[in-house]
């Protein structure tokens, strides 16, 4: 198991967690890609409003290269979309600390993410990009 970003238990990092320290791939519209020093997984990371202060980490299920067409091709749109999909579908299995910090989110933003509601499948297909 990684010791830095815990890849081999969890798919998601949620805000107000101590969020672990990884390394700039590549940063973009409000978004970045980020690696793990210890065992090189990918990690999309993105503060979200209000006042970018909730910062999610989610897992990059593909290669550097591509995050990086995916995010020139449309200014990181998709990927924004795809992360917030991955939030509401992993919301449901999240411990139930990180529930709470996710829901403090919700209230904090009056639900403008809707990252709650969760869903069994993320409807941004990044694998056909």
């Amino acid at each position: 198991m990684c010791d830095t970003c815990k890849a081999d238990s969890r798919d998601m990092w949620s805000p107000c967690t101590d969020l672990p320290k990884l390394v700039d791939i590549r940063h973009g519209n409000w978004i970045s890609l980020q690696r793990c020093p210890n065992c090189r997984e990918l990690w999309v990371v993105s503060p979200f409003e209000p006042y970018a202060a909730f910062t999610y980490m989610v897992k990059w299920p593909r290669a550097t290269n591509d995050w990086i067409r995916i995010h020139d091709s449309d200014d990181a749109a998709t990927i924004h979309e795809w992360m917030k999909n991955e939030i509401r579908r992993l919301y449901p299995s999240a411990a139930p600390e990180a529930q709470k910090q996710i829901d403090a989110h919700e209230v904090r933003s009056y639900g403008h993410y809707n990252l709650t509601r969760s869903i069994a499948t993320n409807p941004v297909e990044i694998g056909d990009l």
